[in-house]
């Protein structure tokens, strides 16, 4: 699978030394590659070369690869898989993280993802002709790493971290696509610069996505 993204960040500045681009962009391709090596085991492989950046900063210095490895075993078809990894993200505060856990599908309208770093708990309330609509409870660990240029002409970085929980609505198309309304709160969070100026821990907020 090979699939582009581009994000883009309107930010609040929270002000004085803590200055940060009005704008924070990131870029990628995202290259996956999904090999079934046995009957019921399967690899998840991904490599994501991206950048990271306020687009005034060097580019250079905004690039990076992340990605993920990840082995999946199907040990009841349909109803139990093991999932056992490590993601890459290549951020300033965390490089690797260990990814894994089960999904359990007792009947066809429950699906328990026990998966770390995103568990996501979700029951089925609906099905049409050509959809199901879900209803959820999820959490997750968010930030990233960006390279920026402060207001006084320094290039830095500056490394956004928090974590979420959330419940949602999500309806999934067949073929895969679908659409999903998230709302939750975020805690926890705390933005560092690599230089050390500005460092702040903002206030709990609520997140709608």
């Amino acid at each position: 699978f090979i699939m582009p993204g581009f994000n883009m960040y309107l930010m609040a500045d929270p002000g004085g030394t803590r200055d940060l681009p009005p704008q924070l962009y990131t870029t990628y391709v995202d290259f996956t590659w999904a090999p079934l090596f046995f009957d019921h085991h399967r690899l998840l492989l991904t490599v994501a070369p991206s950048l990271y950046s306020d687009f005034e900063a060097d580019t250079s210095e905004g690039f990076r690869l992340t990605g993920k490895a990840l082995y999946v075993w199907d040990a009841v078809p349909d109803k139990l898989q093991f999932v056992a990894g490590v993601l890459y993200l290549n951020r300033d505060n965390i490089r690797l993280l260990p990814a894994g856990g089960a999904i359990w599908k007792p009947t066809p309208d429950f699906c328990f993802e026990l998966i770390f770093p995103r568990p996501k708990l979700a029951m089925r309330v609906n099905v049409g002709t050509g959809y199901e609509d879900w209803i959820y409870v999820a959490a997750e660990f968010g930030g990233n790493t960006w390279s920026i240029v402060r207001d006084n002409g320094n290039p830095d970085k500056v490394t956004w971290s928090d974590y979420r929980v959330m419940t949602g609505y999500e309806r999934r198309l067949d073929g895969g696509a679908g659409y999903r309304l998230e709302a939750g709160y975020v805690f926890g969070r705390q933005l560092e610069y690599a230089s050390g100026i500005g460092d702040y821990d903002p206030e709990p907020t609520f997140i709608l996505r």
